[in-house]
């Protein structure tokens, strides 16, 4: 089986998605943030806050991505911002079968409502009006990154048309 790498906005279930399918086909997975962080000592929000703090944790994604061993069939779940710089998505197209989850607006601005605080990218977002416009422009710059994905899952299918979906892809 082929690498799969989940991208997406954030809220879109990248992690979630990640770790059934890693129960389903009985293949690790792994989270990029959550190795930036262990990486780094910090969590993102802090990386973001110290001098350089975007630009430093774009080029973190960029040497992970590059330099980890993927092991042949696991499941990433990238950062949602990850396949926007530094030419990864090539990278992650190179390397596996890359999935774009993508749920509405609404649906995220609701997942993210109560997680504003930990997320940089949305963190001055203090009215769910707010949010959902930040995400609004979030996704007008990421769309045409995600749109070179190998597949696009549309809104929140049950486990079992998603993994019918995955299936199919690699198929």
């Amino acid at each position: 089986m082929q690498r799969i790498f989940l991208i997406g906005m954030m809220g879109a279930g990248k992690s979630y998605r990640a770790q059934k399918l890693s129960s389903f086909f009985d293949v690790p997975w792994f989270d990029t943030d959550v190795m930036i962080e262990q990486e780094a000592g910090k969590t993102i929000k802090e990386i973001f806050e110290q001098k350089g703090g975007e630009d430093r944790f774009r080029q973190m994604e960029k040497e992970l991505l590059d330099t980890y061993r993927w092991p042949e069939g696991c499941i990433v779940s990238c950062g949602g911002g990850m396949p926007c710089y530094h030419n990864n998505m090539d990278k992650m197209l190179e390397l596996g079968l890359v999935v774009w989850l993508n749920p509405d607006i609404a649906m995220l601005t609701e997942r993210l409502w109560k997680e504003t605080s930990h997320r940089p990218m949305v963190v001055n977002s203090s009215t769910r009006e707010a949010l959902e416009e930040r995400l609004t422009e979030l996704y007008k710059v990421r769309e045409p990154f995600f749109k070179r994905a190998g597949i696009e899952i549309k809104g929140n299918p049950p486990a079992k048309d998603f993994n019918g979906i995955i299936l199919g892809a690699l198929a």
